[in-house]
């Protein structure tokens, strides 16, 4: 039941992501960041996201610990929250 409750959270986080950076008022520095890289290098918000991701398994792997499971969980999820969220449906 709580992991249900986790992945429930973590949509209710990957919504309010895509609705600040759709209201056009400003994000949190992390994501501006992303969203700077989705303009100039074409992917989407989520998948720099994913991206980033693999910044933190070579972080692990450069202090020679394995890398949280929940942290590689939690950023899939939510980078595949924003893109369904931010790409317009045809």
């Amino acid at each position: 039941m709580k992991y249900i409750f986790y992945v429930l959270r973590i949509l209710l986080l990957t919504l309010g992501i895509s609705f600040t950076i759709q209201s056009d008022f400003g994000t949190s520095p992390f994501d501006a960041v992303l969203v700077g890289l989705s303009i100039r290098v074409g992917l989407t918000v989520g998948s720099w996201v994913i991206i980033a991701l693999t910044l933190s398994c070579c972080n692990s792997f450069l202090i020679r610990q394995k890398p949280d499971v929940l942290e590689l969980v939690t950023a899939t999820i939510t980078g595949i929250g924003i893109d369904s969220v931010l790409t317009p449906k045809s």
